[in-house]
C-alpha cells in the first residue's frame, strides 16, 4: 500500500450508499425520475466525495460503495420478500373469512327460509 494513500472512512460510505439507497426508494414509490436521481448521486459522488483522490483511492472509494449498494439492495429484496410472504397469509386468511361469512350467510338464510315456511305450514 502506498503511504501517500489517504485513509477512507469505509463507514461513512456505507452511509452514503445507505443513504443513496433509500432516496432511490423513496423516489420510486412517489412515482419520480430514478434514473435522474441517480445520475445526480453520481455525480455528487464525483464532484463532492472523490474530489482530490488519486485513481486507486476512487476505486476503493467506488467499491466500497457499490458492495454497501449492492447489500442494501439484498436486504430491500428480503425485507419485500417477507411483506409479500406477510401479504399472501392476510389474503389467505381474509378468503377463509369470506368463506365462512358466506356460509354462515347460507346457514341464517336456511332457518329464516324455514321459519316462514313452517309459519306458513301452520297457517294452513
Amino acid at each position: 500500500m502506498n503511504d501517500s494513500k489517504r485513509w477512507i472512512d469505509r463507514e461513512a460510505v456505507l452511509a452514503l450508499a445507505k443513504k443513496n439507497s433509500e432516496e432511490k426508494l423513496s423516489a420510486a414509490q412517489r412515482g419520480e425520475d430514478v434514473y435522474a436521481l441517480s445520475e445526480r448521486h453520481s455525480q455528487e459522488i464525483h464532484d463532492i466525495h472523490t474530489a482530490g483522490m488519486t485513481d486507486s483511492e476512487k476505486v476503493e472509494f467506488l467499491n466500497i460503495y457499490s458492495e454497501a449498494v449492492e447489500s442494501h439492495t439484498e436486504e430491500m429484496l428480503k425485507e419485500s420478500r417477507r411483506l409479500e410472504g406477510v401479504i399472501a397469509d392476510a389474503e389467505q386468511k381474509h378468503t377463509k373469512d369470506v368463506k365462512a361469512g358466506e356460509t354462515l350467510g347460507k346457514v341464517i338464510a336456511f332457518v329464516v327460509i324455514a321459519g316462514f315456511v313452517w309459519l306458513i305450514l301452520q297457517k294452513l
